[in-house]
């Protein structure tokens, strides 16, 4: 350390130079798979990585199952690899502009280039290309964002501009949060775990408890199947469920997502129609769609190092995601929902729901008396609906045998991983409950629901259900007491509960 005298400054005051040595924490690094860009299958790269698929050629589809599904896909990973690429993995980086596209791309890599060259000649022509490059750049990144702006004016026009408004808030609500990962938790006595180790084996722990364990329930009444023939499926029908998945959604343990479908075209479909068909018949999947991946997501409330407020979203493969629609087509023009159901229903929204409240509450009044709304909650819904019941309540709902089949040989050996910032845990059994994440399980549910509670259910304006949000409506309490007995009533003979802690009670 030493003191250096300056003229400018008083005598009494001396800047001081001091050589210091610090010791810096280091930044520990998420850990981030490897993965295909499929963000980049433009109709270019489509049409090249069609042509690869094509001339590497697809398994037989009538071949075995398991050997079929694993060749389609080392082929199909293969191809776009080579078309695509993949990411670096490491360290997960900020995301480029929302706007940001090839061009943009091509043009800042050349500003940075001459900014390189710059840096190591400096000389008059050197810094000239440099400011070139760099107003082009400027110049292209205010066309791009002028570009976008005007596609999303254009969007907030149109009949879907709620939807586009309420997506772009929860993004920047999202970004605003002081929360990009979790690298530590809770146990159950509430200790602290810090320990990368630890820290996956009280993930997997937590989700393995959660998605096998049963609430205890009476025996149903035994239905006698329902004898049909197997129904192939079509090659429209296929058409139509893989038109309607969107693209851009995470994949499952494979890798191959459904944009791999829509480019193959008709070619593609007629080999995935074989396929599935395939399976259909013989009513086993293969045993790589048995497997999925648990991506714990913050419910945004409660404590962020507790397990419990998490909600554990399956990745499935996007081609049992296709097998799953079509089975749920197949159960929609079979099963009928009833009327007070407004969840997973085509023509039916939770703005039909809010109608209703609405309109029942001003009709209150006008009448000048009271309308009380009691709202419940089930617990853990999804996670520990017991499959006996499900299957006696297909059945019940005179689905033919060969779909409960179908349907059973979905959960049978299912398994699953959760994915940490510490990296993907070990594997381990799912016995109980409806997969998270599944095309096919909300209406598995909602019908199941439908099925056990055909006595306490009153129908519309008394009775409003959201999938597993209830509302209730009574002129009075003591009215609306024997409603919330009877529900709990009928739940505890199914398995399902109602949540005592998220009952609430509005009057009007």
């Amino acid at each position: 350390m030493k003191s250096i005298h300056v003229e400018e400054i008083a005598e009494q005051h001396r800047p001081v130079i001091a050589d210091v040595c610090m010791l810096f924490s280091k930044q520990a690094k998420c850990k981030v798979e490897t993965r295909i860009r499929w963000w980049k299958l433009t109709n270019q790269t489509q049409r090249v990585l069609c042509e690869k698929i094509t001339t590497a050629g697809l398994p037989d589809p009538y071949g075995p199952i398991d050997s079929t599904c694993n060749a389609a896909a080392s082929t199909i990973l293969k191809c776009a690899r080579d078309t695509l690429e993949e990411t670096k993995g490491g360290k997960r980086g900020d995301r480029a502009a929302w706007f940001w596209d090839e061009e943009l791309q091509r043009v800042a890599k050349a500003k940075k280039d001459a900014y390189k060259a710059c840096q190591k000649i400096m000389s008059p022509e050197t810094l000239a290309e440099y400011k070139l490059k760099k107003k082009e750049a400027k110049r292209e990144v205010a066309r791009a964002r002028s570009a976008a702006m005007d596609e999303l004016y254009k969007k907030l026009d149109s009949l879907q501009a709620d939807k586009y408004v309420f997506r772009s808030v929860r993004a920047r609500h999202k970004a605003s949060l002081d929360l990009s990962e979790v690298r530590a938790v809770k146990d159950e006595e509430g200790n602290v775990l810090r320990d990368p180790v630890a820290v996956k084996q009280r993930w997997r722990t937590y989700f393995s408890q959660l998605l096998n364990e049963e609430f205890p329930r009476k025996k149903r009444v035994v239905t006698a199947p329902t004898a049909g023939p197997v129904q192939p499926w079509t090659i429209e029908e296929v058409r139509k469920v893989v038109k309607k998945m969107k693209v851009g959604k995470a994949t499952g343990p494979d890798g191959v997502p459904v944009e791999v479908w829509k480019s193959l075209g008709e070619p593609g479909l007629q080999w995935l129609t074989k396929f599935l068909n395939n399976i259909a018949r013989s009513a086993r999947i293969p045993k790589a769609w048995r497997d999925s991946i648990i991506v714990p997501i913050f419910k945004s409330k409660g404590d962020v190092m507790d397990c419990a407020n998490y909600r554990g979203i399956k990745l499935i493969e996007h081609t049992m995601k296709i097998y799953e629609r079509l089975v749920d087509m197949r159960l929609r023009d079979v099963a009928e929902i009833a009327s007070d159901q407004f969840g997973f229903v085509p023509e039916r929204s939770t703005i039909d729901a809010i109608f209703i409240a609405r309109q029942v509450m001003e009709k209150y009044r006008e009448k000048n008396k009271p309308c009380h709304i009691e709202f419940l909650d089930l617990e853990k819904a999804y996670d520990r609906l017991p499959r006996t019941v499900l299957w006696e309540v297909i059945r019940e709902r005179g689905i033919p045998e060969y779909m409960v089949k179908m349907i059973q040989d979905m959960y049978e050996g299912a398994t699953a991983r959760v994915r940490t910032v510490h990296g993907t845990t070990s594997k381990f059994t799912i016995a109980v409950g409806v997969h998270q994440g599944s095309a096919l399980s909300p209406f598995l549910f909602i019908m199941t629901l439908h099925t056990v509670l055909k006595h306490p259910l009153e129908g519309p304006p008394f009775t409003l259900l959201y999938a597993d949000d209830v509302a209730l409506f009574a002129d009075s309490r003591a009215e609306l007491q024997p409603k919330v007995q009877k529900w709990q009533l009928a739940l505890a003979d199914s398995g399902p509960k109602v949540q005592k802690w998220q009952l609430a009670l509005a009057e009007s």
